[in-house]
Order: structure tokens, then C-alpha cells, then sequence
């Protein structure tokens, strides 16, 4: 009682010691409840040794089933042995002591069982108090415990039940015996000795006989009970678990629309901060007559318009990356080259801020690897813009991709992006890569919130890790572990030059233009007529299959293909004109120019026979190299 109380399993009243450092108070406890037990008789006496006969056989059995337990998860074979064996033991002892006339030559007294009931529903009250005062969530954890109380309770009854009716049977009977031979006796019968014996014999085998069929009929209850027992608390578990379920999802939805708000709030000022820009400079350029200031304000307009799509991109992809639609598609990278890039691309704005910014290669010995360059690009991007964003004038970015080992297939890389900016605090750095996450006190830097949840998605797709170092006022270090499957140095073909868009004259080239927004036809049409292209535009899929199918061969060198079009889409245009009889016209080249961007609508172009893919709004660099490069194949 002293231990319990010091787990806190028993007040706090049943440990306190006296001035020797006894435990005063639970041995005075238990005098006093031990002092009725000679008033009872000396019977009593008996009833109460077998009932702590039982406990402590329960007790050892639960002590070894522990050991066994806690064995198994320390890999120590020898403690599981000894769990188990005792176990064994304690059984085998139960069974002994509790089922009459199976081994044992007396059995329990019916008292000893009705203590024992007894004592197992104050157990079940007790259990359901420190249940009720648990505050560490210790107990009640497994439903095997509920059922072991039961079925102690309900075995327990059985067999009382049973001995009480078997002290009742056996008294009738004996009553009945008596009087039959006392009648005899007043008729002038009298039983001989043998005769007498004979007949206590019969009643004996009857008895017991009655005994088993009791015993059996017992047995056969408790196995109905135990699989009672059993289902209706599986039902119970199943219950909780999906009441537990429904109140986690409820809490998961409340949070994703608190954040969900948050974030619209954010993008809300984000997007209008971009919007406000291009409009108020739009309005200026149309009332100015100055070039240079016209020049200038196009260019505010154009740094705007990156920043708006970069905000439109963030959602789109987080949205695609949740719904488990994302793809990664692995092809051989330089990582050198690639960080070469990444320094070029950042290093002006770098330079405006007087930031010192170094990227390092030095310690990478296996420099081609397979794997999805532009993921990885995307990345380390959002990583050194997110640096960017939120290092001070005068601060340093760091970017180190260092290999970590290999061998003879793989190689090992880590990447770290640190900077000497305003960092986050401990809170909010747990939460970074939650999405639509951002800190309160960077609420005045532009962004989605998505950036590192993205970064995050991407990391593990691509089966790497990710974790932040990072303390208010002192900077932030993300550290980023790849593993990457080497590939081998090959060296770059001779002569690609000449894919080159410069050494490409458009001049006179005929196009076939298929775009149903007019806004978006005429940038098109700006953009390829200052090129030297020749047009002809349609509006929908079926006037490009018609117009296709009514030319002659090579007077259109190229389809450009818009996707989502009344009437017919682009997808179904380009299959039909695949069928066209005259295979020359059939196998023009088809490039699919629209707003659908992801990796998997590529690949539905390239399945539906287009032969190139170009996402909107138009990259006109990126339009013109893919426009080269199939002139070029065509000619």
C-alpha cells in the first residue's frame, strides 16, 4: 500500500511514515479491517487465506506476464522464459485451487467464493477510482484487463453458485436418506451394514455425477461469457477509436480552416501588393510620353508580374502536391552545374542588398547523378530566396553542397542553405513546414506561406531529409540529406551550336495558331510576327483539324495548340489530325501551348501525339528554342 501510494496510485495519506520511517498509517489501516475477522469464527480464518491464496497466485501472474512483456521489447530471452513459466504456473495453481474436483481432494468453501466475489467488484470500484484520477493516462490502456476483471468476477460466481447448490444438493440428499431409512425402520426394515453402505455409495456416485455435469455445464457458460466479453468490448474499442477518429478529423478540419483563412487573409494583401503595381504603373506608361520612363515602368510591371505568378505557382503546386498527383521525373544532372546556375541566378539581387553570398562545390567527387534537376532546383531556390527575403542589408548566405560518402551505386550529399538574418523562434520553427504557416512577426514580407511546405513535399518525395537550426535575431541554417543514384560522366555532344535560336531565321516560317482567348491570340501573334513568323489562327480544335487537312504539305511547319478550346480540345484536334489519311499532314509537328503546366500534363500531351509542350504565360525564350529545335528536326 505504501508503494502504490508512492506511484500515486493510492492517496498520498497511505504513504506518510512515522518518525521511525514506518508506514504508520497503512499498517494501522489494515489492523483495523483485519479486526472483525475473529468475531466471524475461526472459519473465517480460513475463507480469508484462501481468498489471498488466489490474489497473490492473480498477482504473480500479472508480475510475470510484465516481466515477459518488457523482456520481449530488451531482446532478453532468458526473463521471457521465466515470464512465461510462471505464468504457466500460476494457471495451472489457479485451476488447482478455484475448479472443484479436478485435483484437488476438498474443495473452496462457498464463503471463500463469495468473498471472493466479493472482493473482486470492491477491486472493480477501486480500479474505477484511480481510473477516474489518473491524470498520466497510465491505466486502462488495453481492454485485456476489463475482461480478466469480468471474467473473474463471472467465473468466480459460477462456482460459488455451484458450491452453494452442491451444499444445498448434498444436504436434501442427506435428508432425504435419512428419512427414507427412518420410514423403512418404522415398517420394520432394517438396512444391513453392507446394505447401507451400498446405498451411500449410489448417492456418492450420483453426486458426483451431478458435480460434473455441473462442472461441465459451468465450463461451457463461462466460454459463452468470455466470448461475449470479448465481442462486446472489441465493439467498445471499435467505438472509441472511431469517435476518436471522428473528434481528430474534426479538430484537423477546424485547424486546416483556421489556417486556410489565415492564409486567404495573407494572399489576399500578397496578391493585391503585386496587382496595385501593375495597375498603378500601366495607368502612369499610358499618360507618359518619355521612352525611358515608359521603359522603366514596363520593367516594374514585368518584376510584378514574375512575383504574381510566383504566388499563383506556390498554390497550384501545393494543391497538386496534396492531392498526391506530384510526379518526379529523374534524368542525369550535373549538381556542379547546377549550383553553378543557382549562384548566377541569385548573385545581382545579392549584390542590391550587400549581401555576401558564396555557394561551394569543392567537396563533390561524383558530380552526375540521376534525378529530378528541376525539383532539386526548386528547392534549393526557395530555400536561398527564403534566405533572401529575410536577411537584413550588409547580412550572408551560405550555400554548401558537399558529398557525404557513396558507394558503388549511390552517393550521399548533403545541402546546407544558412543565412545571418532575423531567424525564427523555437514555436514557430516547428511549425515551418506546415502549410500556409507563416511567423507573425515577418507578416510584412511578401510570400504564400507555402514555400517551405513545398520544399518539404519535394525533399521527401525524393526520399531525403530535412530539419532547421534556427534562433531569433542570430539567422536560420536549413540542412537538406540527399541520396541520389550516380550516373556516369558523358561527355556532351559536339555541334549544339547549331540548335541555337540565333542561328535560326524564322523569316517566312508559317505557323497555324489554335487559341480561343482572344487577349492571349494577339500576344501570341505580337510575339511571332516580331519573330519573322507567318500566321494563320483558328479558334477552336475542329477549325485546326479542318484547316490541318485542307493544306498541302509544309505550308504549315508547326501546330500551336492551345488545350482547353470549345467545340473540341486540343488533345482530341491532335489525335484526329494523327488518323489524316495523307501521312505527311499527319505527322506535322504539334506543340501544345497552354496554362496546364504539371508534369502529368506534359505527359497527356505527349500521349495524345504532340510532340512538344509550352506552358502559359509564354516564356518567349523558352517558346522559341522549342520552335527551333523542331524546325530544325523537321527540315
Amino acid at each position: 500500500m505504501y508503494c502504490m501510494s508512492q506511484d500515486g496510485v493510492l492517496p498520498q495519506w497511505f504513504g506518510l511514515l512515522d518518525k521511525k520511517g514506518n508506514p504508520y498509517n497503512s499498517v494501522m489501516f489494515l489492523i483495523i479491517i483485519s479486526l472483525f475477522v475473529p468475531f466471524v469464527g475461526r472459519a473465517a480464518i480460513g475463507w480469508i487465506v484462501d481468498v489471498n491464496t488466489i490474489g497473490a497466485l492473480i498477482a504473480y501472474a500479472y508480475t510475470s506476464a510484465a516481466a515477459h512483456k518488457l523482456a520481449k521489447e530488451d531482446k532478453n530471452l532468458k526473463v521471457r522464459i521465466t515470464g512465461i513459466v510462471g505464468m504457466v504456473i500460476s494457471v495451472l495453481f489457479f485451476i488447482y485451487f478455484m475448479v472443484p474436483n479436478i485435483w484437488t481432494v476438498s474443495n473452496l468453501s462457498a464463503e471463500s467464493y463469495l468473498i471472493l466475489i466479493v472482493w473482486s467488484i470492491v477491486g472493480f470500484m477501486f480500479f474505477r477510482m484511480v481510473f477516474s484520477h489518473d491524470k498520466q493516462d497510465r491505466f486502462g490502456k488495453t481492454t485485456t484487463v476489463w475482461i480478466a476483471l469480468l471474467f473473474l468476477i463471472f467465473f468466480t460466481s459460477m462456482l460459488w453458485f455451484r458450491q452453494t447448490v452442491d451444499n444445498v444438493t448434498k444436504q436434501i440428499i442427506n435428508d432425504l436418506n435419512s428419512s427414507q431409512q427412518a420410514e423403512l425402520s418404522e415398517h420394520g426394515i432394517i438396512l444391513s451394514e453392507e446394505e447401507a453402505a451400498e446405498s451411500s455409495a449410489y448417492l456418492n456416485r450420483k453426486m458426483i455425477e451431478f458435480n460434473q455435469d455441473m462442472i461441465l455445464s459451468g465450463l461451457m457458460q463461462m466460454a459463452v461469457i468470455v466470448a461475449a466479453l470479448i465481442i462486446m468490448f472489441s465493439i467498445y474499442k471499435f467505438i472509441t477509436e472511431r469517435e476518436k477518429n471522428q473528434i481528430t478529423k474534426r479538430v484537423q478540419a477546424e485547424e486546416r480552416y483556421r489556417a486556410k483563412s489565415t492564409f486567404l487573409s495573407n494572399m489576399s494583401h500578397d496578391i493585391r501588393t503585386p496587382m496595385n503595381a501593375i495597375i498603378g504603373y500601366t495607368n502612369l506608361a499610358k499618360k507618359e510620353s518619355d521612352i525611358t520612363k515608359i521603359r522603366e515602368y514596363l520593367k516594374k510591371i514585368e518584376t510584378s508580374n514574375h512575383h504574381l505568378l510566383a504566388l499563383i505557382n506556390d498554390v497550384l503546386d501545393m494543391s497538386w502536391i496534396e492531392s498526391g498527383k506530384m510526379e518526379l521525373v529523374e534524368k542525369r544532372t550535373d549538381l556542379i552545374e547546377l549550383m553553378d546556375n543557382v549562384r548566377d541566378l541569385f548573385s545581382t539581387q545579392m549584390i542590391s542588398k550587400s549581401l555576401y553570398y558564396g555557394v561551394n562545390t569543392d567537396s563533390i567527387d561524383d558530380r552526375f547523378v540521376m534525378c529530378d534537376d528541376t525539383q532539386l532546383n526548386r528547392v534549393i531556390l526557395n530555400l536561398i530566396s527564403n534566405a533572401y527575403k529575410f536577411t537584413q542589408d550588409g547580412g550572408r548566405i551560405t550555400v554548401t553542397l558537399k558529398q557525404t560518402g557513396s558507394d558503388d551505386k549511390k552517393g550521399f550529399y548533403e545541402l546546407r542553405v544558412k543565412d545571418t538574418g532575423m531567424g525564427m523562434t523555437q514555436e514557430f520553427a516547428e511549425t515551418v513546414f506546415d502549410a500556409y504557416s507563416r511567423e507573425k512577426s515577418a507578416a510584412s514580407i511578401q510570400g504564400t506561406g507555402l514555400g517551405m511546405a513545398i520544399t518539404k513535399s519535394i525533399v521527401d518525395m525524393m526520399g531525403g531529409t530535412i530539419k532547421v537550426i534556427s534562433a531569433k535575431g542570430e539567422g536560420t541554417e536549413f540542412i537538406i540529406n540527399f541520396v541520389f543514384v550516380l550516373s556516369e560522366d558523358v561527355p556532351k555532344e559536339q555541334g549544339s551550336d547549331e540548335n541555337n535560336i540565333e542561328s535560326v531565321d524564322f523569316t517566312g516560317t508559317r505557323l497555324l495558331l489554335v487559341e480561343d482567348n482572344e487577349i492571349n491570340r494577339q500576344i501570341a501573334e505580337l510575339i511571332l510576327s516580331g519573330a519573322g513568323f507567318e500566321l494563320d489562327t483558328v479558334e477552336n480544335g475542329k477549325e485546326a483539324y479542318e484547316m490541318v487537312a485542307a493544306s498541302q504539305p509544309g505550308y504549315y511547319k508547326a501546330v500551336l495548340m492551345d488545350v482547353q478550346m470549345p467545340v473540341m480540345n486540343g488533345y482530341d484536334s491532335t489525335k484526329a489530325i494523327r488518323k489524316l489519311e495523307n501521312k505527311e499532314l499527319a505527322e506535322i509537328p504539334i506543340i501544345a501551348m497552354t496554362a496546364n503546366a504539371f508534369v502529368e500534363d506534359v505527359q497527356e500531351a505527349l500521349d495524345a501525339g504532340m510532340n512538344a509542350h509550352i506552358a502559359k504565360p509564354i516564356d518567349v525564350p523558352t517558346m522559341m528554342k522549342v520552335l527551333a529545335d523542331i524546325i530544325i528536326k523537321k527540315m
